[in-house]
């Protein structure tokens, strides 16, 4: 089993676009050494946290997804989906 970089730096990924279908590139950010995740734009990422204000349904997302959300914003890794979404809620206030 791979260990986990200790510079959380080393966990983020660049990607630049190989096709003109995907013109625009993508940061992304590895989760447990599998899951590479892309940063969500803030205004979709506040409607996942408040799906009550989404213009329609969103899916729910992982708890990967949050993890790596809290990564690209900045904010300190959680590995608990709930604990994650908590952590983004709170840093829009």
């Amino acid at each position: 089993m791979d260990a986990v970089p200790t510079d959380p730096l080393a966990r983020f990924v660049y990607r630049r676009p190989t096709s003109s279908v995907q013109n625009q590139p993508e940061f992304l950010f590895i989760v447990d050494n599998t899951h590479l995740i892309p940063r969500c734009d803030s205004a979709t990422l506040w409607q996942l946290l408040n799906p009550e204000l989404a213009p329609f349904p969103l899916k729910e997302q992982s708890g990967f997804f949050y993890t790596a959300q809290c990564a690209h914003y900045g904010l300190p890794e959680r590995k608990t989906k709930d604990v994650a979404k908590k952590t983004l809620f709170v840093a829009y206030d």
